[in-house]
């Protein structure tokens, strides 16, 4: 079983993200695993991350930063017009609208505190500042 390190783990928790079950590595393609993050929006959504990287917290850091590159807030909320005013989905468009671009920042900010962090980390060599 993969687990993430300490600082991706604490920086995800600050943005109240929890690991879907364990990170689990991929049958047909040895090195590569799965993961998923779950967090709850303001409106009740129980949103999930997910995709495949190599296991290093830098392509963690590179797979998380491209879904939140790519992911699109109003087709986020589009998909779920059909079913408003069910199964805790929101009645109103103006709400799904409002919730789709809360996850679209919170993924932002969580992808710019994994950036940050890695980046210190590139700066510090044997113990030593990076001149």
């Amino acid at each position: 079983m993969m687990e993430l390190s300490k600082k991706i783990g604490k920086i995800l928790e600050e943005y109240d993200f929890s690991l879907c079950g364990d990170i689990t590595e991929r049958y047909t393609e040895k090195g590569q695993y799965d993961v998923e993050l779950e967090t709850y929006t303001p409106e009740g959504e129980d949103f999930i991350v997910s995709f495949t990287y190599d296991g290093t917290g830098e392509n963690f850091i590179t797979e998380f930063v491209d879904y939140a590159d790519q992911f699109d807030a109003e087709k986020h909320a589009e998909m779920w017009i059909e079913h408003r005013g069910k199964n805790g989905v929101p009645g109103r468009i103006k709400d799904l609208l409002k919730d789709a671009e809360w996850i679209k920042d919170t993924l932002k900010k969580v992808t710019n505190a994994l950036k940050n962090q890695n980046e210190e980390s590139d700066n510090i060599i044997n113990g030593s500042e990076r001149i």
